[in-house]
């Protein structure tokens, strides 16, 4: 599992491509792509995508090892199938709010800001009767938008 290696050790990967970076190869096109991945694993939005794909290939790869092994016991593996299925459906309900709580302590320790990326809101006329909320409501449905798209 590839995504594992990258949830536990960030921010060492960050740091050393950070050395990359500072030792200014002779080659620019790895120094450019140094800073674009120190980007790409800096952003809150690609650790919840991390986090989330950590746990979805894990409990996949418990039934893929049984399928793959050379005396496959069809009824066993059935349920092992039938325990992933209901993974997932536990995960729908219970597993995005674990995610981002496990990703917001991964972004601490990388001294990354746990906030999705708002969009760009139009501005519209606000009444006088309405509250100056605004921010928390356009992280709360950037958050949505990351559960329903992803």
């Amino acid at each position: 599992m590839s995504v594992q290696p990258i949830k536990y050790q960030a921010p060492q990967i960050i740091s050393a491509l950070k050395e990359v970076e500072r030792t200014g190869t002779d080659d620019p096109k790895t120094v450019s792509d140094a800073q674009s991945l120190v980007t790409a694993l800096q952003n809150f939005k690609f650790i919840v995508g991390m986090v989330i794909w950590d746990d979805i290939l894990s409990s996949i790869n418990i039934v893929s090892k049984k399928l793959q092994s050379e005396i496959v016991c069809l009824d066993a593996t059935l349920k092992q199938i039938e325990g992933v299925i209901s993974y997932f459906q536990k995960y729908r309900e219970e597993g995005f709010d674990a995610s981002i709580k496990i990703s917001k302590s991964i972004a601490f320790s990388m001294d990354v800001e746990p906030k999705f990326p708002i969009k760009c809101q139009g501005k519209r006329k606000k009444h006088f009767d309405e509250l100056n909320d605004e921010t928390e409501e356009l992280q709360l449905s950037a958050i949505q938008e990351f559960k329903v798209s992803s």
